[in-house]
């Protein structure tokens, strides 16, 4: 996917490595927690919501969309595929530069196979955003239902 010239100007190797960083702390966090059973939920909603921004920040449109449900919809009506078009332009106006993620405020609910993450605080190049989010867990894993903005 064409995400942009900034974007494009970081290599597919540096994302490749950043992929791989990735990869390897959400493996470690999770071996970690193995020995008491497994991760709780709020530790598995903590480790999708680091793989998400991790995407984010890289750019990675291709890792970000794998972690939307196909049943996503935020507060606008969007679907799955207009959401990928607006990360996708969001990108190439340079939103994803020099990201900055605040979870200082940020607050954890978790229902059963449901949760939400609220006050989430983006500080990019462009302004600052703050956004709420829906997941659901999905064949074992905690996907994006839905995205509110200012919330």
């Amino acid at each position: 996917m064409r995400l942009g010239s900034e974007i494009l100007e970081i290599g597919l190797f540096n994302q490749k490595i950043g992929s791989v960083v990735v990869t390897v702390v959400l493996a470690a966090m999770l071996s970690a927690c193995a020995g008491r059973g497994g991760p709780s939920p709020e530790e598995e909603v903590q480790a999708a919501m680091d793989g998400f921004h991790a995407s984010m920040i890289e750019g990675d449109l291709d890792s970000i969309m794998a972690l939307i449900s196909d049943d996503y919809s935020n507060s606008q009506g969007a679907d799955k595929a207009q959401m990928q078009g607006f990360l996708g332009q969001a990108a190439s106006q340079g939103f994803f530069t020099d990201m900055k993620v605040d979870l200082a405020n940020a607050e954890t609910v978790i229902d059963g196979d449901s949760a939400s993450v609220s006050s989430v605080i983006y500080n990019t190049a462009l302004g600052a955003l703050t956004l709420s989010y829906e997941l659901k867990k999905e064949n074992g894993v905690w996907m994006f239902t839905g995205t509110e903005i200012g919330m």
